[in-house]
């Protein structure tokens, strides 16, 4: 009797233990790929590679290709103008209808040069203070020196003279407004045509001058 009872104990015991490892096996299906049972062990640095976790970074997209240069054109590139347009031309000077203070100087040797000269700007208004010799006699062209007086002054003396070249040259301790050197080129221009008046100036106005 004591034999059949520790059979039927061990029997019962074997069923129990196979039951506990029935049980094991289905929670371990149940568990999912990821779990550890039946699997070898993972070393932890390369759990979450070997487990497919979320923390791994996903892979980097692949950088979109640059968009060609353009291309360059064969032909050379022309080369910057090399004569620039000149600067605009300065306003010309102030009307001058007052009375310049003139020195004439004779640079041509020629008699007579200065007086007539002085002769001419006298009977247009203007003050001849002295006229002479200059300090030689090879000057080729005339001048007018501007010596720093009023606007237009020189100008008006050298149109009145025929003289074409005016330089600016102050020279205050003179108080002169122009200098003129008389070259040998100089020519004593025909004396300017008064302007007629009345009906006279009125038909030439219209018809033009009469040259009878």
């Amino acid at each position: 009797m004591v034999k059949n009872g520790v059979d039927r104990a061990l029997t019962a015991a074997s069923v129990l233990a196979g039951l506990a490892l029935v049980a094991a096996f289905v929670a371990g299906l149940a568990s999912g790929p990821g779990s550890d049972y039946g699997s070898p062990a993972v070393d932890g640095n390369d759990a979450g590679a070997a487990s497919g976790e979320s923390g791994a970074e996903p892979a980097a997209a692949p950088a979109e290709p640059e968009p060609p240069a353009p291309e360059r054109s064969s032909l050379p590139e022309p080369p910057p103008d090399a004569s620039p347009l000149p600067p605009p031309l300065a306003d010309p000077p102030t009307a001058f209808e007052g009375s310049a203070k003139v020195e004439i100087l004779n640079g041509a040797g020629r008699a007579g040069f200065a007086r007539d000269a002085t002769v001419r700007l006298r009977e247009l208004g203007h003050d001849v203070v002295s006229y002479g010799n200059a300090d030689r006699f090879d000057h080729a062209s005339s001048v007018v020196l501007d010596r720093g007086g009023p606007p237009g002054a020189a100008r008006a003396v050298a149109d009145a003279l025929g003289i074409a070249d005016v330089r600016a040259e102050a020279a205050p301790e003179l108080a002169l407004d122009a200098t003129v050197i008389l070259g040998v080129d100089w020519v004593l221009p025909p004396p300017p045509r008064e302007t007629p008046t009345g009906l006279r100036g009125l038909f030439e106005r219209i018809f033009g001058p009469d040259e009878g």
